[in-house]
């Protein structure tokens, strides 16, 4: 389609009231190894870029993904079965 981009990503999710104490130090301990150049080799090879980030900004991606479909899907007129 015209002027639709649309790229694939990968993340790591857990449930809803991991203790935030937590939920950064897994943030830490991925974005310390998304820095090993062996890791940045390996996800490189079938074409990912390893991407850091916090989880704010994650929250924020997902939140603006969201409403870009909603709005998509709204707009086309499509109803679940």
């Amino acid at each position: 389609m015209d002027g639709f981009d649309q790229p694939s990503f990968n993340a790591q999710m857990g449930l809803r009231g991991i203790p935030e104490r937590n939920v950064r130090r897994m943030n830490a301990t991925m974005n310390e190894g998304l820095r090993n150049p062996q890791i940045i080799k390996r996800r490189a090879a079938p074409g990912s870029i390893p991407f850091r980030s916090m989880p704010e900004e994650f929250t924020a991606l997902m939140r603006a993904h969201r409403q870009r479909w909603q709005a998509l899907v709204r707009s086309s007129g499509l109803q679940p079965e």
